[in-house]
């Protein structure tokens, strides 16, 4: 049967057909500045968009091709519909690149703009092909089609629709060549036939391919071959395991028996996760818009696809290896090592249970030496991991460990670190060792710069007592060459299944010492022998180093350690990748980031390996975020067991490592944050947890420094009258958590010293206690594309404090990137220039500095890598500037600041500074200067100053100031700041303004010296009733905010606005409320550095970049600025348009819509005065006599007005 078409719908669609050849100028608008090339047939766009005259009303069908120029480096086809302003509207993109979707957003005012769909293509849109886009939508539905497809790529219902408005072409940031634009309206009839439609899904596995993979993987899978050699033997386990789901299988034991058949079994890889594994910001694997990575999302999306069975529905499973054990096993020890099992383990071998464990993080060793036999033997392990929500079953125990018997409710509750919570598998490492019954149990290499002392722990198992001969080697990893070697082996006698401890001590060897910049690496062979027959070796390689605390600093090697670095490194979501572990490790150490955290997950192996490698030192932090944060709560003793022992477990495992310089036991616990409620006993009762397992790690690795909780600070009075009487031990470091540049206000907030000081929840600094902030974020930048992560974007609205809606995926991501750098580079600086006693810093996330992140061949770094490179130089010379844009002919002064932390420990003498300001090659202006002494660890200062040629290359110009440290004919520290000159001829006074009436009320002065100083010509009044006598082109009334009382006249300026003279009221404040009641709601008192163009096309911004809206020159030695408050528009408002908006810096939003616009405003707004124009500013103009950007807004915006009122 036919589908029946409507008459209405016959008439839309020849209408539709009519508009497609309509691609004419005449019937388009252009909005924002970009480039708009006009053909018979199509138009190119690039960094603009074009907007159809016509309104359409839903339902509605919409369609155009595109195609992006051969030659591009992407594409990114952008369009929309239900435009009603450029706040208010659909976007809709094709993405190429490193994105590969399809993407739709709507853009509402107030807060309320949301992602709606984002969908991975199975093809990658190349420049150079056509492709097309049809939307249909019918009220709140929207169907997303691409080219001839009969079923939609997205389909979804929105909350807040825009249900009818104009058709967009454009908006993204490339070039694009658009045609065949095509609306028509539709029957409801055909929609709900659309509707209906499933939504278009690449092609996946059907049951029945799938069951032919199990069967061909299943009849690959190997048994493992073991040879046992003489000595200690260690054979990896690693690669293909029997899996079967107990959803499949159930949980009895029957599994775990070798004469339980698995030909029906699945093959699954160890180590990994049998389902979705997501960390920290990627922790969000069922949400397709979180927006960290979309690619690793649909990586993991893949993997779990590619599995032979159901990984949704796996919450327990079995994994099964068959070994091949030799005939002759010998009198030996055979034991299991796991490094990590999530959540719950109970181990088998050939269906007897050997032991088991609980916890995600922790390794466990199994003693399997009474059921290894020779020939076939079975390994089973099953293994437990609920969800993180209450089961019915919660109360059910699933295994017993040790003592503690754990329910299903505390599986989920279980340490996860930063994890999702669901991920459950045999996800690191797994070996089989097998050693004489006498053998080493344990090794701790308490190492010196000159040499250590090796302790040595044994046991023996054997029926008898043994005496064990114990030396060591020591062999130079870099050439293999044996550095050192015991004369004499100490000798020890062991009684049947005791235990022992010797140490073998080096003495004074000199070996070359482990650092960052030198990481020097030895293997410690142990050798424990008996009657000259060896019994067992261990070999493990260790650095030669001391990490220590004394007084406020970091000493590395007895020299003071600035412990510059960033965290975290991407081991939560790619724990066993060793060549991504080694790349990432080496960026870190070129990149002058020298020390890291072990944020979100605790590091594997791996990842420990890769830090001694490539010289990074490690915080290890512990395995419970936010553990005990909340108010008069503790969490369950046995899980509080399980924790601890995991938590010494990890120290006791890593503690030979090198890198490792500190520990920290916990993230964000903040105790005296969310304490205040609590009972001095509670507090105490709290604190001794922490204090018990911070004592035990100072007895399981001496010396090292401790941080109680990465974000903890102490209060002296709460030490005093609580922790210390009760002998708590607090750590040693004041840990800060802070988001300057990010949640928190820019650098210049701490430009004068604030740093160490008490500031916003964080206490400060404490004598003789480190001071480090383990977490200083400045943002997060997608590993994408680069753009922020999206939940930040749409949710939280925190990078439109720095970047507006530049924020936003169709706009260049070079812009927050490029800023990102900046305030992360300058951020850093400020802090090692203002804050010497800081004991280190570690910035804040580093694996969003990275586009791949999780690709080892494929990871490239964005702007902000090198910027903290230059930051963070063993010598860093930094300039205070309290300017960032000059007019030529001017003064330029800063002072430089020399910081010395020279890897080689010396002192600076003997220095010259160079600087100079150039402008693409061109040197403006440069100087000398000797620098005074600078000891290590210390700092100088040095005073520069010259004056800035009158005459520029360009009458604007983009420059650089850049300084160079010179000693004896070597470069030894460079930096450079970007900074822009400008002539006074760029303003354009005179071909603006000159002739033409000026009025110019002051109430202040400050106006009236930016005019003389810039040469615009004004008539002065001495008040506002001088209006009805001058006849002038356009009224300034400024500084009103300096007086309180109202100004009975000030309905005289919108009279005159309404007759034609344009008015700019500067500064106006509370006054606006009165004279345009109604139209504005109250105004926020709120000062900013960084202003966002609303119209970036509006005439006033002519000649000024976007992000020149910014850091602006307050006065000599004034922290900059750009706002000084800001009108809140009445939403219903006819009149009035913001051209410029501020939103203050904030943390996480919860609720945009309610607390956005509590935290914005329009600081430069448009009052329409019936075809006339008030211009209404809170910007900080005035700085116009200091600064050219300033200036120009002021010499354009007073064009306008003139213009206007002709």
């Amino acid at each position: 049967m036919m589908k029946r078409i409507s008459f209405i719908a016959l008439f839309y669609f020849f209408i539709a057909q009519a508009f497609s050849q309509s691609l004419v100028e005449g019937k388009w608008s252009q909005i924002r500045r970009g480039n708009v090339n006009w053909t018979e047939k199509s138009v190119s766009l690039k960094e603009c968009l074009l907007v159809y005259d016509d309104s359409y009303a839903s339902p509605m069908r919409f369609s155009f091709e595109a195609e992006v120029p051969k030659g591009v480096e992407q594409v990114q086809i952008w369009g929309g519909f239900g435009y009603k302003d450029r706040n208010n509207r659909y976007a809709i993109g094709l993405r190429g690149g490193n994105n590969n979707d399809i993407y739709l957003n709507r853009y509402t005012s107030g807060g309320n703009d949301k992602m709606l769909g984002l969908e991975k293509l199975d093809f990658n849109p190349k420049p150079g092909e056509k492709y097309k886009i049809t939307v249909v939508q019918n009220g709140s539905r929207i169907l997303v089609f691409l080219n001839d497809e009969k079923l939609p790529r997205i389909s979804v219902e929105d909350d807040l629709p825009i249900v009818d408005g104009q058709i967009v072409l454009g908006g993204g940031w490339l070039p694009v060549n658009f045609s065949e634009p095509n609306v028509a309206r539709i029957d409801e009839a055909e929609f709900e036939a659309l509707a209906s439609l499933d939504i278009y899904e690449r092609p996946q596995l059907s049951a029945q391919q799938k069951e032919t993979l199990r069967q061909k993987q299943r009849k690959s899978y190997k048994t493992k071959k073991v040879k046992l050699e003489s000595g200690r033997t260690e054979v990896s386990l690693d690669g293909d395991w029997l899996f079967m789901p107990t959803y499949e299988s159930g949980e009895g034991k029957s599994s775990s028996v070798p004469s339980e058949l698995d030909d029906d079994w699945h093959v699954m890889q160890v180590p990994s996760f049998w389902n979705l594994a997501g960390n920290w910001n990627h922790q969000s694997v069922k949400k397709k818009t979180y927006g960290a990575s979309d690619n690793y999302l649909d990586e993991e999306h893949k993997r779990v696809e590619s599995y032979t069975f159901d990984s949704d529905k796996t919450r327990s499973a079995w994994y099964r290896q068959w070994i091949d054990m030799p005939k002759d096993l010998g009198d030996r020890r055979f034991s299991l090592h796991f490094d990590a099992v999530s959540k719950v383990a109970e181990v088998y071998v050939n269906g007897e249970l050997a032991g088991s464990h609980v916890g995600m993080f922790g390794d466990f060793e199994i003693d399997v030496t009474d059921k290894i036999k020779p020939g076939k033997n079975l390994v089973a392990v099953l293994v437990r991991a609920r969800d993180e929500e209450r089961a019915d079953d919660a109360d059910d125990n699933v295994t017993v460990a040790v003592t503690i018997e754990v329910s299903n409710d505390m599986v989920n509750s279980l340490p996860r670190g930063m994890f999702y919570g669901e991920e459950g598998g045999i996800w690191q490492p797994v070996k089989l060792v097998a050693t004489e019954k006498a053998y080493i149990s344990d090794v701790f290499a308490n190492v010196r710069t000159d040499g250590g002392d090796m302790e040595i722990e044994l046991k023996n198992m054997d029926n008898r007592s043994r005496t064990m001969n114990v030396g060591i080697e020591l062999y130079d990893l870099s050439t293999g060459k044996l550095f050192f070697k015991s004369e004499r082996k100490k000798s020890i006698m062991i009684a049947v299944n005791g235990t022992g401890k010797i140490v073998c001590k080096t003495g004074k060897i000199n070996p070359k010492p482990w650092t960052p910049w030198s990481p020097n690496l030895y293997k410690l062979r142990v050798l424990v022998e008996n009657d000259g027959q060896l019994l067992d070796s261990k070999d493990l390689n260790i650095g030669f180093r001391t990490f220590t605390k004394e007084g406020n600093k970091f000493y590395l090697n007895g020299k003071v350690f600035h412990a510059w670095g960033a965290n975290h490194p991407p081991c939560g979501i790619r724990p066993n990748d060793e060549k991504l572990a080694n790349k990432f490790m080496k960026f870190m150490n070129e990149g002058n980031q020298l020390s890291t955290r072990t944020h979100g997950s605790p590091f594997t192996k791996v990842w420990m390996d890769a830090a001694d490698k490539q010289g990074v030192a490690v915080s290890y932090e512990g395995s419970w975020p936010w553990m005990m944060i909340k108010s008069n709560f503790m969490p369950n003793e046995s899980l509080l067991k399980i924790w601890r022992e995991e938590q010494l477990a990890l120290v006791k495992k890593y503690r030979n490592h090198p890198s490792i310089m500190m520990w920290t036991i916990n993230n964000e616990m903040y105790f005296p944050m969310f304490s205040h409620n609590e009972t001095k006993e509670f507090k105490v009762k709290k604190w001794t947890v922490i204090s018990d397992v911070i004592k035990e790690i100072r007895k399981l690795d001496p010396g090292k420094p401790i941080s109680a909780d990465s974000g903890y600070g102490r209060l002296p009075e709460d030490y005093e009258q609580n922790l210390k009487p009760n002998g708590i031990d607090d750590g040693d470091v004041d840990d800060r958590h802070i988001y300057f540049c990010w949640y928190n206000r820019d650098f210049y907030q701490i430009y004068k010293g604030e740093w160490d000081k008490r500031m916003y929840w964080t206490p400060g600094a404490n004598p003789d206690r480190l001071f480090y902030s383990q977490e200083a974020s400045t943002g997060y930048p997608n590993n994408d594309d680069g753009h922020f992560t999206r939940k930040y974007i749409f949710d939280h609205y925190v990078p439109h404090a720095y970047i507006g809606d530049l924020s936003w995926e169709d706009r260049d991501p070079k812009y927050g990137l490029e800023r990102h750098a900046l305030l992360t580079k300058e951020f850093a600086e400020t802090v090692r220039r203002t804050s010497p006693e800081s004991a280190g810093l570690n910035l804040f996330a580093n694996l969003t500095w990275f586009k791949d992140v999780i690709y080892a061949d494929k990871i490239q770094p964005y702007p902000v890598l090198d910027a903290v490179k230059m930051a963070y130089s063993p010598v860093l010379v930094s300039a205070e500037l309290y300017a960032r844009h000059y007019f030529s002919g001017t003064d330029f002064a800063s002072r430089i600041s020399i910081n010395n932390d020279s890897h080689d420990g010396e002192s600076i003498e003997n220095a010259k500074l160079k600087w100079k300001v150039s402008h693409e090659g061109v040197d403006l202006i440069s100087g000398e200067a000797d620098v005074p002494k600078t000891e290590h660890g210390g700092q100088s200062f040095v005073d520069i100053e010259g004056k800035l040629p009158l005459d520029l290359p360009v009458s604007k110009a983009d420059c650089q100031f850049e300084l160079e440290l010179w000693k004896e004919n070597k470069k030894i520290s460079s930096n450079a700041y970007p900074v822009l000159v400008a002539e006074r001829a760029w303003l354009e006074v005179k071909e603006k303004l000159e002739g033409k009436k000026i009025g110019l009320y002051d109430a202040t002065g400050e106006t009236k010296q930016a005019f003389e100083s810039l040469g615009i010509d004004f008539i002065e009044l001495k008040d506002l009733t001088q209006t009805r006598v001058y006849d002038v082109d356009v009224l300034v009334a400024a500084n009103l905010d300096s007086q309180y009382e109202e100004f009975y006249n000030l309905g005289d300026l919108s009279t005159m606005a309404s007759n034609g003279t344009g008015v700019l009221l500067l500064h106006p404040a509370h006054h606006m409320e009165h004279m345009m009641a109604g139209d504005f709601n109250h105004y926020y008192l709120r000062k900013g550095r960084f202003a966002n163009m609303s119209e970036e096309d509006h005439p006033v911004f002519d000649g000024i970049k976007r992000m020149e809206m910014s850091w602006w020159t307050m006065g000599e030695n004034e922290v900059l600025g750009i706002v000084r408050r800001s009108f809140c528009i009445d939403p219903d408002s006819k009149s009035v348009k913001p051209l410029a908006t501020f939103i203050r810096t904030h943390s996480y939003l919860m609720g945009a819509s309610k607390y956005l616009p509590k935290y914005s405003g329009a600081p430069m707004v448009e009052i329409d005065k019936g075809g006339n124009v008030i211009i209404a500013s809170e910007l900080e103009l005035n700085t116009a006599e200091n600064d050219p950007i300033p200036a120009k807004l002021l010499v354009n915006v007073l064009d306008y007005l003139i213009e206007k009122g002709k």
